[in-house]
């Protein structure tokens, strides 16, 4: 058969894995051994399951992964996230929607020490819930704030998407862990401005204000958030000076988290057990998306599909700018139906190779795919921190008042995404500092 066929095989036995209902991981393995096994022979597709499979969860960069992850699950037992909303609250919660701010930006901080988009909303619902109804909040306004503010976590380093990132596309880790810093901090004022503004223009929906607190008050409440700067010193502090590399920042910044929760007297057997098996479960299913993702990338790249879809765009004459602006589109509408890393696994094999022709910073663009990947994550149907915003408030908040509340969201990433294109090195200037 001749190979641009396999290739196409491949890719129609994928998505019809995927009607079928089969998992993303396996389909993506499954269709790239089929292929490999028409094209090369059993033998050779057998040894190219295998070397991948061990090639994973073996090499030193992958371990980041679950350090990483291990330190957002030992961050959600710490109580940095209460003493985060707390300080926020004495400062921003005077302002118009001013709890709404504040959880924002206690999500920004609590970004900082978990990585996790879903971990960060999960964490925060029910603490800021309760205190938003008492003061009259609209039900919409919450849940799109909580939901899209969750998706800092996706973006602020530790990311740990934003390390998945940098498996596909072999770009240094550390330096795209720098890249989101600033894009972050954009990011979580353009949500504070959006809940700003919303509220300004319809008073209705924050109608309660919370009271003024001294300047002594707001100044007392600062060391609550000694934790989370600790963590912030020790993981990017060490990379950035260039002391220790991204492997060597995650697992210092998974043992720091673990002493953390000894200070605040929550080292128990429930919650390192359950902090444990998490950081497994999760590493591994990540992993499996990896093995396959990479066995139907290198079963494609084989057949030449890859090749010529590369060149056709290479070739079509139109601005790299144009083509990037074509991706970002995809990717808004892949995130409606896909989870990150299969919606990475997909498009990265084809769209990295596109952007390196150009001449353009993969940094730069593994900071505008993981924008996009914040907006698939607040958008409907499938809108996974949507899902968790609902379910964490245990029914409180229903999942057509959260998506109606992130549409403002929605924009203001829209709208930083546009800001990132026209000034690149917002997302470039801390990278090219590293030491």
């Amino acid at each position: 058969m001749d190979p641009l066929w396999v290739g196409i095989l491949s890719i129609l036995i994928l998505f019809v894995s995927l009607a079928c209902g089969v998992h993303i991981a396996v389909a993506l393995g499954l269709s790239g051994f089929l292929g490999a096994s028409i094209l090369l022979g059993m033998d050779p597709a057998l040894q190219l399951l295998a070397l991948t499979s061990f090639k994973v969860p073996t090499s030193y960069t992958f371990f980041v992964v679950p350090m990483f992850i291990l330190m957002g699950n030992f961050a959600m037992f710490t109580g940095i996230g209460e003493s985060a909303f707390r300080m926020a609250n004495r400062w921003m919660g005077s302002l118009p929607g001013g709890l709404a701010i504040a959880a924002t930006f206690a999500c920004g901080l609590f970004a900082a020490a978990s990585g996790s988009s879903m971990a960060t909303t999960a964490t925060f619902t029910p603490m800021a819930l309760p205190e938003m109804l008492k003061r009259k909040y609209s039900k919409q306004l919450i849940g799109g704030a909580l939901a899209a503010a969750g998706t800092l976590g996706s973006l602020i380093p530790p990311s740990a998407l934003m390390v998945i990132y940098g498996i596909f596309t072999e770009q240094p880790i550390g330096k795209l862990l720098m890249a989101g810093i600033i894009p972050g901090v954009l990011s979580l004022f353009a949500y504070m401005s959006a809940v700003f503004l919303v509220v300004k223009m319809r008073p209705h929906l924050a109608p309660e204000r919370v009271p003024k607190y001294s300047w002594k008050e707001k100044l007392r409440s600062v060391p609550d958030v000694g934790g989370i700067l600790f963590l912030v010193f020790i993981v990017l502090g060490g990379m950035y000076a260039g002391i220790c590399t991204p492997t060597e920042a995650g697992a210092l910044g998974a043992f720091g988290t673990f002493l953390l929760m000894g200070v605040k007297r929550k080292i128990n057997r429930e919650n390192v057990g359950g902090a444990l098996a998490g950081a497994v479960q999760t590493t591994c299913m990540l992993f499996i998306l990896i093995v396959g993702a990479m066995i139907l990338s290198r079963t494609l790249a084989l057949c030449g599909l890859q090749s010529m879809i590369i060149n056709l765009v290479v070739h079509s004459g139109l601005p790299p700018l144009a083509i990037v602006g074509g991706f970002v589109a995809i990717f808004y509408i892949l995130g409606m139906f896909l989870d990150p890393t299969p919606m990475m696994a997909l498009t990265l094999p084809t769209m990295y190779p596109i952007i390196s022709s150009f001449g353009l910073s993969g940094i730069w663009f593994g900071v505008i795919v993981i924008k996009c990947i914040e907006v698939g994550l607040v958008t409907p149907p499938l809108g996974l921190n949507v899902f968790v915003s609902s379910t964490a408030s245990r029914g409180v908040l229903s999942i057509e008042d959260c998506f109606k509340g992130v549409i403002p969201f929605i924009i203001a990433d829209s709208c930083t995404i546009a800001i990132l294109f026209a000034f690149p090195q917002i997302v470039l200037w801390l990278p090219e500092k590293m030491m």
